[in-house]
């Protein structure tokens, strides 16, 4: 049994897939095409691979390197700085339909179950590092379970792709599996699989006809043209040009260390007994460059050798070349100069002017994001109709869209303070889905509060309910208490007949003003 050493690499170096046994002719002719497609890119984006991994190789000009230090080897990390800021900033959030101010948890629920929250940002990164990235939706292995949803290897896929309708019409994936060729073709209604021993002949193994009427399979291109929907790598070339003057600049310097790091020295009128020890044995290159001080003897005619020192290695003249690199680099893509090693010595500079510096990788995050938009809604698209047995897609999801993190650095002060002022004045309600995604919640923890809120109202209002019935019970048991106390208390006695007759004598004589007064 033998196995790929470069499994990621297995679909650009296989054999191509043809002839099949099983195939129409039509098909045939996509595996060849596509196959041919295939082994076309690979080379390309390889060397966008090399450059990301730091592993790309200068030729040696032959000019300032001596051939035993040829194997020296300097890496400036610049390619992949270019692209992980943007990978970081593509962070889906949810998916919403329209009408809804909430996330669909069902889409999400999807979206978590194949663990797209670390599978997702390696599409992104081989689309941002090769310029394409792939994603493909299939059935559940199990009858109730999500539909499948994975990220594929460019290296190992090529397709065709409608650039009126925006979708793919077939594709073609080949790779390797403990020494066995294998091979499949997605079509609009079947996908087909294919397989080949070390030495036998490709033969079909099995199709699918799943008639979806599109093919499972979706592509997410960086930087496309009208002329190029493959889309490009972020990794320009003159990223790699730059990348590859301060590679040899960083040899240059490494090499200057080895044979200027120690002043060379320079003695005029020195006899060839001035280099040998005591013994008469020559002394070795190292004593005498590496001695504190150097002890002559005077010649015939007394004079003693003058000794002087050359000027001392000074990398500086190396890093201000690098320096300029890194501004150019920093010119090329829009990234704040500090991403690229340029620092300032002067003091830290203030939250605006570091929003302010970022601006254009953060508008470089948003394009990419809407880039990756509909690709990203073409998947779940097709993870529904997965999940519903083939059923057509419905409007309202045809009007999906995606919710992306914000791309800005976090400045939770500085967005507190403006979220409650807007609140203040009645702009946005308090507890809005846009206020909390504004205020930094994530979609999961937008939900989480939902409930916490739904839960302090039921709190409320069962707090409520019962004071309302702890009131009324006291209300009850006062009047009952007073009803008793009535009972209680023995009558007063009603006035006697007499006692009537003084107070109308009584009211008869109350004084009053006189007729004459």
């Amino acid at each position: 049994m033998t196995v790929s050493l470069l499994p990621q690499l297995a679909g650009g170096f296989l054999p191509p897939a043809s002839p099949v046994r099983g195939l129409t002719d039509d098909e045939r002719q996509l595996v060849t095409g596509l196959s041919t497609k295939l082994a076309f890119l690979t080379p390309w984006m390889l060397t966008s691979q090399s450059y990301y991994d730091g592993e790309q190789r200068l030729a040696n000009l032959g000019v300032s390197i001596p051939p035993s230090l040829a194997g020296v080897r300097t890496v400036v990390d610049w390619p992949r700085i270019c692209v992980d800021p943007l990978v970081q900033r593509a962070v889906i959030d949810g998916f919403r339909l329209p009408g809804q101010t909430e996330t669909d948890s069902e889409l999400w629920a999807y979206w978590q179950a194949n663990n797209m929250d670390a599978e997702f940002p390696l599409c992104i990164l081989d689309s941002l590092t090769l310029g394409r990235g792939y994603c493909i939706v299939g059935s559940p292995d199990t009858p109730g379970d999500a539909p499948i949803i994975t990220v594929e290897s460019p290296f190992n896929m090529a397709l065709n792709w409608d650039p009126r309708t925006r979708k793919v019409t077939a594709a073609y994936q080949s790779f390797e599996v403990e020494g066995v060729f294998r091979a499949v073709l997605y079509l609009p209604n079947v996908t087909v699989f294919m397989s080949r021993e070390q030495a036998s002949q490709w033969a079909v193994d099995e199709r699918d006809e799943h008639n979806l009427g599109e093919v499972p399979v979706v592509r997410f291109s960086n930087r496309q043209r009208t002329a190029d929907r493959e889309g490009r790598s972020e990794i320009t070339p003159a990223v790699r040009n730059t990348t590859d003057s301060a590679i040899r600049t960083l040899l240059g310097m490494e090499i200057a260390r080895e044979f200027y790091s120690v002043p060379h020295r320079y003695i005029l009128g020195a006899t060839e007994s001035d280099f040998q020890a005591a013994d008469g044995t020559p002394k070795t290159a190292i004593d005498m460059v590496m001695s504190k001080f150097l002890a002559f003897e005077r010649n015939d005619r007394g004079d003693l050798p003058q000794v002087g020192q050359f000027q001392a290695f000074d990398p500086s003249v190396f890093t201000k070349i690098i320096d300029k690199h890194a501004m150019l680099m920093s010119s090329y893509t829009n990234f704040p100069p500090d991403y690229f090693g340029m620092h300032s010595q002067s003091n830290p500079a203030s939250a605006d002017a570091i929003r302010s510096a970022q601006d254009g990788l953060n508008r470089r995050g948003r394009q990419v994001q809407n880039q990756a938009s509909d690709p990203a809604e073409q998947v779940m698209r097709l993870v529904w109709r997965f999940a519903h047995d083939g059923e057509p897609v419905p409007d309202a999801l045809k009007q999906l869209e995606t919710d992306w993190t914000s791309v800005a650095t976090p400045t939770p002060a500085a967005t507190a303070d403006a979220i409650y002022k807007q609140v203040g004045m009645g702009a946005i309600p308090p507890t809005s889905d846009v206020t909390l995604a504004e205020l930094g919640w994530s979609q999961v923890q937008r939900a989480r509060l939902a409930q916490d809120r739904a839960n302090d109202v039921s709190r409320q209002l069962v707090a409520e309910v019962a004071s309302s019935l702890e009131a009324k019970q006291i209300r009850t048991d006062k009047s009952i208490t007073d009803d008793l106390a009535a009972a209680a208390e023995p009558p007063k006695p009603e006035p006697t007949a007499p006692d009537r007759i003084v107070v109308a004598a009584h009211e008869r004589k109350r004084p009053g003003k006189s007729p004459g007064n």
